[in-house]
């Protein structure tokens, strides 16, 4: 049973950059504010459904940025003990105090898989897009730490639902604009304009390389012009406009500068993309959510129901 802090570090780093690079990732999250606001009225509803007293516990599993938490503590007058749980060190450590009223959330990193909890240890367990991670055996974890009396909710990601189709086009987007060369263009470009200047010579452009940047820029903005209008759009179109002024001002900076804030690019386009394959591998299946419905009238779950979420 884990009744204090066991943060030890840990997580995928796709992840691990998601939370320490935002400022608010849950703002960032799956939709942004529209589609947050809907779901923090779901979970009042399952509240109000179960009101969970001051001397009961609450568990978030894969709690993320503690959505569910935050309503919890805004609905409850009293509160229940809040306990987040989260695979990844970097989300947790960004959650120390936030609830208000000197009220603090246990912070416990663990497998959503091995939960180190007592069976019927919380009167409520919930969940938004994280459980999943962990498959389908997560869910009977959950049904065995919770009270009889308890109650469990979870929003999943749904296998060829809008979030998941959505993900796999981000995914795919992000991978064709790293197929069109431009990074490692403009890296080549680059390259040879600090060598030619460091040699004195003038010009300072190396006309192949010069010639490689336009065609992989062409290519690029002719994949960002052909995609639908989505986050990932959004993302690549920034990083074109940005690596087109680096380009155009490279004199401007040291060539280990420069050279450093594309790497930081390419990585963190890889770990977008890292990231919507993960959302997308996670989704449920129809045949996924009848393994969790047995799994969890196994393990102890009274009832279980199960139904597509529209916004």
């Amino acid at each position: 049973m884990a009744d204090r802090d066991s943060l030890t570090g840990g997580g995928d780093a796709h992840w691990s950059s998601y939370w320490s690079e935002s400022d608010d990732p849950e703002g960032q999250a799956l939709g942004g504010a529209l589609r947050r606001a809907e779901l923090a009225g779901r979970w009042r509803e399952f509240f109000a459904a179960r009101p969970l007293a001051s001397s009961e516990r609450l568990l978030d599993i894969a709690s993320g940025a503690a959505a569910i938490g935050k309503v919890a503590s805004a609905t409850e007058d009293s509160g229940p003990a809040i306990h987040c749980l989260d695979y990844s060190f970097a989300p947790l450590r960004k959650l120390r105090d936030i609830f208000g009223s000197g009220r603090a959330a246990l912070l416990i990193q663990a497998d959503a898989r091995r939960l180190p909890f007592r069976p019927g240890a919380f009167a409520a367990i919930v969940s938004q897009f994280g459980i999943e991670y962990a498959g389908p055996a997560a869910f009977g974890e959950a049904a065995q730490a919770l009270a009889p009396d308890g109650a469990f909710g979870a929003v999943a990601h749904l296998r060829g639902g809008p979030i998941d189709r959505e993900c796999q086009a981000n995914a795919a987007l992000v991978g064709v604009f790293a197929d069109c060369g431009m990074v490692n263009a403009a890296r080549a470009a680059l390259r040879a304009s600090y060598a030619l200047r460091t040699l004195g010579r003038s010009p300072t452009h190396d006309q192949g390389a010069e010639k490689a940047l336009s065609k992989a820029a062409a290519r690029a903005q002719g994949a960002i012009a052909a995609a639908s209008v989505s986050p990932a759009k959004a993302l690549v179109g920034r990083v074109f406009d940005d690596i087109l002024r680096l380009c155009e001002r490279r004199l401007a900076f040291a060539q280990s500068d420069a050279l450093k804030w594309l790497g930081d690019i390419e990585t963190r386009q890889q770990h977008y993309a890292a990231r919507m394959r993960a959302m997308s591998q996670a989704a449920l299946a129809d045949k996924d959510i009848e393994t969790v419905r047995i799994l969890m009238m196994r393990d102890g779950a009274a009832a279980f129901d199960a139904a597509p979420l529209t916004f």
